[in-house]
């Protein structure tokens, strides 16, 4: 992934990517405490640009859903992990 041309054609490349979504989707559904009106709630001053559909669960709600990541620890080695 050195070269941005070349970055999609590395097999690493789709599991980084894979790995930064899911952090983004954890950190997305831990800032919003009503997702009903999370699509409501734009920053102030930016009345021109406004990202609804973006903004909407209806994306992971409805398309896709992670599955919940192992915790492995130093007294609980055999965790799930594969």
């Amino acid at each position: 992934m050195r070269y941005a041309d070349f970055a999609a054609n590395d097999p690493i490349f789709y599991n980084h990517h894979c790995f930064v979504d899911l952090t983004w989707e954890l950190w997305r559904q831990k800032q919003q405490k009503d997702p009903k009106q999370r699509p409501l709630q734009y920053p102030p001053d930016f009345e021109k640009v406004k990202n609804i559909d973006g903004c909407k669960n209806e994306y992971t709600d409805i398309l896709y859903q992670y599955a919940p990541r192992p915790t492995c620890s130093r007294t609980n080695r055999n965790c799930g992990s594969k």
